[in-house]
């Protein structure tokens, strides 16, 4: 598969209070928030680009065990550094606690929570040309991020004000899971992800087109931990677009009960 051919298009969370999240998205990150024909509070880039949260109100306001398969985060990719230094000014700005950021080599991240405890990373990546390879695997790791350089190029050349960009997008989704056996199974087996990084102790990472990574799974929550219900508080599904050439159901479960819409693209 193309990694223009394939995306992570949008994310729906089951929460109890939307309107809380929404004030994260909105009124600090930069988000445009909207409302879906089904009554659920969208967040998009401004500009009119398609929505990449929806947030559905849960059935039951309860949260899933701690221990039980889920999202570990949703990452917004965006265009520039300037463009992450112009959010993490944002964030200082509104005291909204960081809970760690870092330099991965391929990009450099910040990571945060909604008020209900859903991961959040913003991150931008380093040119492809700076990655390094060896055979199939990239070289990833987690080293101490400047800051201070990011709030300094975006004090010297963002002109976005308050905006989130509206070129951002999902660029990948981290799942907290059971089974990294399993979880390549069914990404790399089922929908056709590359495996790119192996050897992070309880972690795997995959893509598609060489990029870094488009899908993260882990077993740091325990090995073997249950597998999502439905209708839990946290991730109810997100969805990914693969080329129309693929034959593939509209709809699939993995093992941990985290449900993958599928699109086609031309």
């Amino acid at each position: 598969m193309s990694t223009d051919a394939t995306a992570i298009r949008g994310l729906t969370l089951n929460v109890a209070d939307p309107d809380r999240i929404k004030g994260l998205y909105e009124g600090v990150l930069g988000f445009q928030s909207g409302v879906d024909a089904d009554g659920r509070v969208t967040l998009a880039p401004p500009g009119g680009g398609s929505p990449l949260l929806s947030l559905r109100k849960a059935v039951a306001e309860k949260e899933g065990a701690p221990r039980t398969a889920g999202l570990y985060h949703v990452a917004y990719l965006f265009p520039s550094r300037a463009a992450l230094g112009a959010a993490l000014s944002r964030i200082i700005a509104a005291d909204y606690p960081l809970q760690g950021a870092a330099d991965h080599i391929v990009s450099e991240a910040l990571y945060l929570a909604d008020p209900e405890g859903n991961g959040i990373e913003l991150y931008v990546d380093r040119p492809r040309a700076e990655w390094q390879w060896k055979g199939k695997q990239v070289a990833m790791a987690t080293d101490p991020l400047d800051l201070r350089s990011l709030l300094e190029e975006a004090k010297a050349s963002w002109t976005g004000g308050d905006a989130l960009p509206k070129e951002t997008v999902i660029g990948h989704m981290h799942l907290q899971i059971g089974d990294l056996r399993q979880g390549e199974e069914f990404y790399n087996g089922v929908l056709g992800f590359d495996v790119t990084q192996r050897s992070y102790p309880g972690a795997l990472f995959l893509s598609v087109g060489g990029y870094h990574h488009h899908i993260g799974l882990n077993t740091w929550g325990g090995r073997g931990i249950p597998p999502r219900r439905e209708g839990e508080m946290g991730i109810a599904s997100f969805r990914i677009s693969v080329p129309a050439s693929r034959t593939l159901p509209e709809r699939l479960v993995d093992h941990d009960g985290i449900v993958v819409e599928v699109e086609a693209t031309q």
